[in-house]
């Protein structure tokens, strides 16, 4: 009998199942009772910063989402990380806006002008500009050759509210002797034998490469190959051939990384505000205020303030 009981207690804290008495926080308290926070073998452990994997699992237990189980995988969080990247609460950079029109010039400003008549001031302190197949050149060296000719304006969806209104530009992208390179942020992402499969954010677009084809990082000498791209990454793609299906088909001739996706590593500690940042995309209708946390890394009591807040707002 003693022997089985060692060995429950074993099983219940591996699976974080472990209740503890009364903690001293009526928070902490509250969601144990609950069963949203459970403990280790090294009990409730408020005096840590908690954890990446500690802080999402959390989260998807206050808004009621499956944990998916972890079975078979190098680390626990593996599933919920997945789960979290396909559903874009994790995972990428900062999301950007694709802007057609024709580059204009007003007084010292730059003006894109699209063919419905909206316009939009770019700032375009540090923009770099893609010019058929030219790896990325700095924007001034070719302003002249672009301004009245269209283009693609890869810029930040923050916007300021003066007329037209004022946002940073990234890049630049324009057609040469016949080749456009394809604004491409990475959606899905899949290996099929010897084949990378990927289709871009906003489903216009697919892809399918040999794993080994080159994604050359702008800017770096590092060598990343098809296989390594994942969801998140902004990339450009240039292909001499494009389907007219939807999404449309390409054939790359070349790919260039732009950015990589942010990785969410497990075991590293999270930040308040990047925190505060997932709870606003997994709990849209919490509405809690930031001030329940501190700036600066996220301790577990106050992820437990936070997620104590939401549930009895």
């Amino acid at each position: 009998m003693k022997k089985i009981l060692c060995l429950a207690v074993a099983c219940a804290l591996s699976m974080g199942t472990v209740s503890f008495a009364a903690s001293g926080s009526k928070e902490a308290d509250y969601l144990v009772e609950k069963g949203y926070l459970f403990g280790t073998e090294k009990g409730l452990e408020l005096d840590r910063n908690a954890t990446n994997a500690e802080a999402l699992t959390m989260l998807y237990r206050v808004a009621g989402k499956t944990v998916p189980a972890a079975r078979n995988v190098s680390h626990w969080a593996e599933p919920i990380i997945k789960d979290a990247m396909d559903n874009g609460y994790i995972g990428g950079s900062e999301d950007n806006l694709a802007l057609s029109g024709t580059l204009k010039t007003d007084e010292d400003r730059l003006i894109l002008e699209s063919a419905g008549g909206e316009t939009y001031a770019l700032n375009t302190d540090s923009t770099v500009a893609f010019v058929g197949d030219k790896t990325g050149v700095a924007l001034s060296e070719v302003i002249d050759e672009l301004t009245g000719k269209e283009i693609m304006a890869i810029v930040s969806p923050a916007m300021t509210r003066s007329l037209p209104p004022q946002t940073n530009a990234y890049y630049i992208l324009a057609e040469s002797e016949g080749h456009m390179p394809i604004y491409f942020e990475v959606g899905e992402v899949a290996k099929e034998g010897a084949f990378v499969k990927a289709m871009s954010a906003d489903g216009n677009y697919r892809f399918s490469v040999n794993n080994t084809f080159d994604a050359n990082p702008f800017l770096t000498k590092n060598i990343v190959k098809a296989d390594e791209l994942r969801v998140g990454d902004k990339i450009l793609v240039y292909s001499d051939i494009m389907t007219l299906s939807i999404p449309a088909h390409l054939q790359p001739s070349k790919i260039t990384l732009l950015k990589q996706a942010e990785i969410f590593e497990p075991d590293e500690e999270i930040d308040a505000a990047e925190f505060i940042e997932i709870a606003e995309k997994i709990l849209p209708e919490s509405e809690i205020s930031d001030e329940t946390v501190t700036d600066g890394q996220l301790s577990r009591a106050d992820m437990i303030k936070y997620c104590y807040t939401v549930l009895n707002k």
